[in-house]
């Protein structure tokens, strides 16, 4: 991820939370459901992802 930032020349820490986080705002955003925005995060309770803001 640190590379890739690089290269696209973004300054910032770049981590796989921030990607999973980057991914579940853009679905949320979208208006895709929370149920759906769980499955793809792999949560296994549902509250977990309810709790993303």
């Amino acid at each position: 991820m640190k590379r890739i930032g690089e290269h696209l020349g973004i300054n910032i820490n770049l981590t796989t939370y921030t990607a999973r986080h980057s991914f579940a705002t853009v679905l949320k955003r979208s208006g895709a459901p929370t149920e759906f925005i769980s499955e793809s995060l792999g949560h296994k309770d549902l509250r977990t992802t309810e709790t993303f803001r």
